[in-house]
């Protein structure tokens, strides 16, 4: 039986708004200097920050387990949906839902500032309770520059 897409967005609505927000916004007041640092520190600073936060729980449903800093300038978040099995979920309802409120949030947060001056590529990598991959997102600078 699949999971109607949008009654699991209706009930979730910070997990897919703020996803991106919140976890740079709790690690930004810990990564700013007075001085401005070279870029590869700063996206290394802010990654470590942020993994010694992880895991930690977004919401009731969400996990977000470790950011990556991969080659070509990629910035990936890790999560899981610790409540969730693949097979049940609407997965491009889902993308569809929410890559817009990802793309909204990485344009204008002031949270996300680090990624857009250093035009990172984003992805947000989900998994099901059970570790297989959902779904990733991909945010290219062009996307939200």
């Amino acid at each position: 039986m699949k999971v109607n897409v949008f009654r699991y967005l209706l009930m979730r609505p910070l997990f897919y708004a703020m996803i991106g927000t919140v976890v740079s916004a709790a690690v930004m007041t810990s990564c700013k200097s007075p001085e401005a640092p070279v870029q590869k520190n700063q996206v290394e600073r802010l990654a470590s920050s942020i993994n010694f936060k992880c895991p930690f729980m977004v919401d009731e449903d969400t996990r977000m387990d470790s950011v990556q800093i991969l080659p070509d300038s990629t910035f990936q978040y890790n999560y899981t949906l610790v409540n969730q099995d693949k097979d049940k979920l609407d997965i491009r309802g889902l993308t569809n839902y929410i890559g817009p409120r990802l793309q909204h949030d990485a344009t204008n947060s002031s949270s996300m500032k680090v990624h857009r001056d250093h035009r990172l590529r984003l992805v947000f990598q989900y998994r099901d309770r059970n570790g297989e991959v959902v779904m990733k997102i991909v945010l290219e600078p062009e996307d939200y520059l």
